[in-house]
């Protein structure tokens, strides 16, 4: 159960969720995701998104775009406290001016990441070389520890 949970998200809408159905397709339809989503109807304003791949559950949980038929979601990590107003955990996209060149290699990208906090992805830019001035890395930090 404790791999399953890894890779779950919550996603939380500030009204009520949309049709449970209509976010599957979407999720699944949209999100570029490898193996599909099971997405499940939590309460009112809470839907579960449980991922079979932990490469679809980071490119989902680094995702900037958080909007479905015009209504803002806030992705939440599922943990056992889930029912707390706010996860501690979130997906934070960092940007390193400067980084020298011989720095953008993947494996020291990652490195820099997961020693901040875990690595979850590099922006496209950043995988091309398209603007090697700053590096952007997506981590995913505990934002309750200093």
């Amino acid at each position: 159960a404790t791999a399953h949970n890894n890779l779950t998200l919550l996603a939380r809408f500030a009204s009520s969720t949309p049709s449970v159905n209509a976010f599957d397709i979407h999720v699944n339809s949209t999100w570029g995701l490898s193996k599909p989503a099971t997405v499940g109807y939590l309460d009112f304003r809470l839907i579960s998104i449980q991922f079979q791949d932990p490469a679809d559950f980071s490119l989902a949980w680094s995702r900037s775009s958080r909007v479905y038929n015009g209504q803002r979601f806030l992705l939440l990590r599922w943990s056992t406290e889930h029912r707390r107003r706010d996860s501690p955990q979130a997906a934070v996209w960092m940007r390193f001016p400067g980084l020298p060149l011989p720095l953008h290699n993947p494996s020291i990208l990652k490195a820099i990441g997961d020693s901040i906090g875990r690595f979850l992805c590099t922006d496209a830019n950043t995988a091309k070389l398209k603007h090697p001035r700053a590096a952007r890395l997506c981590v995913e930090m505990d934002l309750s520890t200093p």
